[in-house]
């Protein structure tokens, strides 16, 4: 980091102290109880703490979406790369095809939220809450793409006129959502996900696409994680929006 880096990052460090000594005079001047002041500070010591924890998450989580077998090896440099790396229940190709897309998937997406999701958002705000002004101000989802794990391929207890198979699906990638209504602005960002999926082809039949149906389900609760940024920030504890996208998926 250069001179011009560190003065900025100590002058932020400066600033956020600063804030925080004159918000707990603030609370002496209005007659709150030094054990209110207590409790808010030790709040923002763990609120803090988290926030730095979940960051290095975050950090090690985009390094395996980005290069999963240089990261593992990386961390068990003494394991047979046999054990690492079963070749048959890679899906290496599926990943690369996926990564190739994803800069297409990326325009897909935002065309549709622009077209089809922001408009019904804009109506619905206005009937409920009498504002019209709703807008997705960015709409990126980034270069990092999803990726599939390990995939099994069942061949015993099923039927010869269906293919059941489980996959893993991981993404840990740098999008960014940011939504604008009257003044108020709030983001998502970093958004992490990762769950056992199950998917059936049923029934097969012999004429094309050889596919009747195709059923996709979840074997496990996801695992959900993201940053929130703008106004949104203020809900960014553990658990608060996370277990209900949980609940909902």
């Amino acid at each position: 980091m250069d001179a011009k880096g560190e003065m900025l990052t100590l002058a932020t460090q400066c600033a956020k102290t600063l804030s925080l000594l004159f918000l707990i005079y603030l609370m002496g001047c209005l007659g709150f109880s030094f054990s209110w002041i207590l409790l808010a500070f030790v709040v923002w010591i763990w609120r803090k703490r988290y926030i730095r924890e979940k960051t290095d998450k975050f950090s090690v989580a985009r390094a395996f979406a980005i290069d999963e077998e240089k990261e593992i090896k990386a961390r068990h440099q003494f394991l047979p790369e046999w054990v690492l790396f079963p070749e048959t229940e890679r899906a290496e190709w599926v990943n690369k095809i996926i990564r190739q897309l994803w800069p297409f998937v990326g325009v897909y997406v935002g065309d549709y939220i622009k077209t089809k999701v922001e408009p019904s958002l804009r109506e619905t705000f206005a009937n409920t809450l009498k504002m019209s002004s709703f807008k997705f101000e960015v709409l990126n989802l980034g270069d990092v793409p999803l990726r599939v794990g390990g995939v099994s391929v069942f061949r015993e207890s099923v039927s010869r006129h269906e293919i059941v198979m489980d996959m893993e699906v991981y993404y840990s990638g740098d999008c960014y959502f940011k939504v604008s209504m009257s003044k108020l602005k709030a983001g998502i960002k970093d958004i992490q996900f990762h769950a056992k999926v199950r998917v059936v082809l049923k029934p097969l039949v012999n004429v094309m696409p050889l596919v009747g149906g195709v059923q996709v389900y979840f074997l496990t609760v996801p695992d959900i994680n993201f940053n929130l940024t703008e106004i949104a920030n203020v809900f960014d504890f553990p658990e608060i929006g996370r277990a209900s996208c949980r609940e909902r998926v």
